[in-house]
């Protein structure tokens, strides 16, 4: 496993790459078996820090992702459930968040300050950061500061790579598919849920909660990203029956994913698209 981590996180493409705000950028790329260990290193150094308090610390209790697509409108908070947000759902205002997780400096930029100075339920931070030296998906190191944010490694990924999912967070990097929210998932099975619901995992890319846009608007990049996101969806479903059987995911208002998982509806949602009734008839699930 360990090993496996090395070889997909560090053996990378020598071709430029291009991040979700549209300019390119020289790759930092490991070429020695040393600078790859010292990578690796690097990853349980920091690792062996900060994710070893968290294991298990939700066992059995109910953990919810609150990723930032326009279903998060039509959530209805889950009783003494843990909340989980991603960037920007520190500006929604339907639940305090225990935890955020952030990373994409240049498409949270706008919001940045928001971020650091969330307060939510004595909220957590964890700010994402790739073995690349020169990514500039980085969140500068005086917001960490501000933030008194923890840093974490989340999985080096390109269109190509073989992404695949890690049990042990202590010496590897959290899930990238493309999404700071898989990097949350990946969090919520480490603590021992019994049940991870999916909030505004829409998967469709046709903006935010807040009537924002994604960034990455041009249509070959959002084809991209459907695809790397599916990918990590459809691979989580098999990791969590392995490696977590007795969890059990849960979409609410599923949009891409229905089907996927166990999915609920909330009577907003139903009401704001009342085909959805119809075409469900009696399978349909409500959750209040």
């Amino acid at each position: 496993m360990f090993k496996s981590f090395v070889n997909k996180l560090f053996f990378k493409s020598k071709e430029n790459k291009e991040n979700t705000s549209g300019f390119t950028y020289k790759s930092s790329i490991p070429v020695s078996i040393g600078e790859q260990i010292a990578n690796a290193q690097s990853v349980i150094n920091l690792h062996k820090t900060v994710f070893p308090k968290y294991k298990n610390i939700y066992k059995g209790r109910e953990v919810v992702v609150l990723a930032t697509g326009p279903t998060l409108n039509h959530y209805i908070p889950i009783k003494d459930a843990i909340h989980i947000g991603v960037n920007s759902a520190c500006k929604q205002n339907i639940v305090n968040l225990d935890y955020l997780f952030a990373i994409d400096y240049p498409n949270i930029k706008p919001y940045i300050d928001e971020i650091v100075s969330y307060k939510g339920n004595d909220c957590k931070k964890l700010f994402g950061l790739f073995q690349d030296k020169l990514n500039p998906t980085k969140i500068p190191d005086r917001y960490a500061t501000q933030a008194n944010a923890e840093r974490f490694f989340i999985e080096y990924t390109s269109f190509y790579n073989n992404e695949e999912y890690y049990p042990d967070y202590e010496v590897s990097p959290l899930p990238c598919f493309w999404s700071i929210s898989f990097a949350a998932v990946g969090f919520a099975l480490w603590t021992g849920a019994s049940k991870i619901y999916l909030v505004g995992c829409d998967n469709n890319f046709k903006g935010h909660f807040d009537n924002t846009s994604h960034s990455n608007d041009r249509d070959i990049r959002v084809a991209k990203h459907r695809v790397k996101n599916t990918e990590g969806w459809q691979k989580l479903k098999g990791f969590v029956n392995i490696h977590y059987p007795d969890t059990e995911i849960i979409s609410i208002n599923p949009v891409n994913l229905s089907g996927l998982y166990n999915d609920v509806y909330t009577e907003s949602y139903l009401s704001a698209n009342p085909e959805l009734r119809e075409k469900l008839g009696n399978d349909i699930k409500i959750i209040n």
